[in-house]
């Protein structure tokens, strides 16, 4: 078991090679499938002074590629978990609700 801040670093660098000074956590939401008792959370992180000098697909093999959006952009992209409005919120500038249930996606 790891700090919620290291899991973020961790990832960040398994999948696409990049080291931040530090972590900020955005927002958080969950997910229930109450039928199959499924609860899934998502911890969403800002990393501070990101280094994309190493920028890469990583470790990780489900990972392809990777690309930049501005908030134009996401609105066209289909994401999944279904929190669309809350990146283009904090991409445009606000901050997003803390803490909020999404719906189920099968």
């Amino acid at each position: 078991m790891e700090p919620a801040k290291i899991t973020a670093a961790r990832e960040l660098a398994e999948e696409l090679r990049i080291k931040a000074a530090d972590f900020r956590l955005l927002f958080v939401r969950e997910s229930m499938d109450k039928a199959a008792g499924r609860h899934i959370q998502f911890l969403v992180f800002e990393g501070i002074n990101p280094d994309f000098s190493t920028l890469a697909t990583g470790e990780d093999e489900r990972v392809e590629g990777y690309d930049f959006f501005g908030p134009e952009e996401i609105r066209e992209k289909k994401i999944y978990p279904s929190m669309k409005e809350d990146i283009l919120e904090y991409a445009m500038g606000k901050a997003p609700e803390l803490f909020k249930t999404l719906e189920w996606i099968p």
